[in-house]
């Protein structure tokens, strides 16, 4: 379906977006009334890991700095043959897969959810916040908002605050637990190189109950740092410009890790279990299943494969999907991995006509008709293509600044099932 098709639909949904940023303008995005995060049990890390667990790339320190230099914008420029694209710009409905969009554009404070030709299904506003970086639904229709480096809230369907954990949050959260809830978050450590004391970003999964309580805080640096090269080590004992808080460690040489990814683990598949978890560690390339009880590495993936990925989840079949951002090929693929032999069984982005490339960001999702949901982050783009490599659906981000020529970048877009939002909203 062509975007003139739809042009009443995206000047709405923009409108709306607009509105909401000039509200957010004129009231307070000051967070207040901090909630002390409950001391969690200290947890150790084994000596050890079971299964395989590959190294990370040993970079040299121009490449370090090249890398960190890439960081992060909210707005981007289009490129020329997307300039003035917004909303659904192509919409084969008979092989798409039907839902709702979940979504929202990184720097504002509003969540919408849209169909299928962009129409606006249900729409949060988020009190108190002037950016959101990741919103999920549960499957008993609550709303969890993550606001990066500041705090996590959980909302009813209607937009009701039920609670706000004020801490360190980042990147991802699992909610389908109904008895826990998943985040990663990050504290301010030490570590210590030939007898200098060096600062560190300590990357942390937080175990929190259904009302927000701290229930475990467990160190993925504990597990992962034998992977970290020397040589990172290296530029951090040499860096004239050590960092004094965690804030100020985050994508500079003390960031050894930079957890961007958790998933629970729901099935058997190779080394995995039920109940274990899948994470992604993007400053050493890997992807890893981890056990909680005890606390330890089972097995990992991804070096010599995989530059600075998002967003792996595991699949029905077992296997493992995840976002390649392949920023030193500069151009990125999504690929299924199978976990029991190491194997890439799909993979999509590297034929001719393919060609997408997000440096930063970017997320991927199967969908239950074997389609595949991909969001091409720091484009403000999200699109749906078939096994075969066919896109059937696409999706530009509407709220876009004419006169600057810029838009939003999307973190992630998520599709739900039809049924699922009409059970919320009974």
């Amino acid at each position: 379906m062509p975007a003139s098709d739809n042009r009443n639909t995206h000047l709405a949904l923009l409108l709306a977006l607009i509105a909401v940023a000039l509200l957010c303008l004129v009231s307070s995005c000051d967070d207040s009334g901090h909630r002390s995060p409950q001391q969690g049990a200290s947890d150790q890390a084994s000596e050890g890991a079971s299964g395989p667990a590959t190294s990370a790339p040993d970079h040299d320190s121009n490449e370090i700095a090249a890398l960190q230099a890439l960081g992060y914008v909210e707005w981007i420029k289009p490129s020329e043959e997307n300039e003035g694209k917004v909303g659904v710009t192509l919409h084969e409905s008979s092989l798409t897969r039907p839902g709702y969009n979940l979504f929202n554009s990184r720097p504002r404070n509003h969540i919408v959810l849209i169909d299928m030709d962009a129409n606006v299904r249900h729409e949060w506003r988020v009190p108190k916040v002037s950016a959101i970086q990741l919103a999920k639904i549960s499957p008993t229709g609550d709303l969890f908002v993550l606001v990066k480096n500041k705090e996590l809230i959980k909302l009813a369907w209607h937009g009701q605050v039920q609670w706000r954990f004020k801490t360190i949050v980042h990147h991802d959260m699992e909610v389908r637990d109904p008895e826990r809830i998943l985040v990663l978050t990050r504290k301010f450590a030490e570590t210590h190189y030939k007898g200098a004391t060096l600062p560190i970003v300590e990357d942390m999964l937080t175990i929190l109950s259904p009302d927000g309580d701290v229930l475990r805080e467990l160190s993925l640096l504990e597990l992962f740092r034998h992977l970290v090269p020397e040589s990172r080590i290296m530029e951090m004992a040499k860096s004239k410009d050590r960092p004094t808080s965690v804030r100020r460690a985050v994508d500079t040489e003390f960031d050894v890790l930079h957890s961007n990814g958790v998933e629970l683990i729901r099935q058997t598949s190779g080394p995995a279990r039920p109940g274990d978890l899948l994470v992604s560690l993007r400053e050493i390339d890997l992807i890893a299943i981890v056990r909680l009880d005890p606390w330890q590495l089972i097995w990992s993936w991804g070096s010599g494969e995989l530059e600075r990925q998002h967003h792996p989840s595991m699949l029905p079949n077992g296997n493992i999907l995840v976002f390649d951002n392949g920023v030193r090929q500069k151009r990125s693929r999504i690929l299924e991995v199978d976990p029991r032999d190491g194997r890439i069984v799909w993979r999509y982005g590297e034929q001719e006509g393919q060609h997408f490339y997000s440096n930063v960001r970017g997320s991927v999702q199967r969908l239950p008709n074997g389609n595949t949901l991909i969001t091409d982050s720091n484009h403000g783009r999200v699109f749906e293509v078939t096994t075969d490599g066919r896109m059937v659906w696409e999706f530009f981000n509407p709220d876009y600044n004419v006169d600057k020529n810029r838009r939003p970048v999307i973190y992630r877009m998520e599709r739900i099932a039809l049924e699922a939002i009409e059970e919320f909203e009974r």
